[in-house]
């Protein structure tokens, strides 16, 4: 995949000089979420990338709430179709 930490910081506008654990965290949490909606890892896709880094900026900006993967935004489910067919 080509999403790095230093890109998905740009991305989320998170704090240049934040300890990257965080970010870790909301990254792989996006990239599971994905596999776990059936969407391949595509590790050459642009589109892939920015909905996983669109993804883990939004678990980053909903941090410190109850349950920021209780509700997925519904342009994250749309998403779903479009990558399960781009990885085919």
């Amino acid at each position: 995949m080509a999403v790095s930490i230093e890109s998905l910081r740009r991305f989320a506008g998170a704090d240049p000089e934040e300890d990257d654990s965080v970010l870790t965290a909301c990254l792989e949490a996006a990239m599971e979420w994905y596999a776990g909606a059936g969407v391949p890892q595509d590790t050459t896709g642009a589109l892939y990338d920015f909905y996983v880094q669109n993804l883990a900026s939004y678990f980053y900006d909903s941090r410190g709430t109850a349950e920021p993967g209780a509700h997925i935004p519904d342009e994250f489910i749309s998403s779903v179709h479009m990558l399960r067919a781009a990885g085919r």
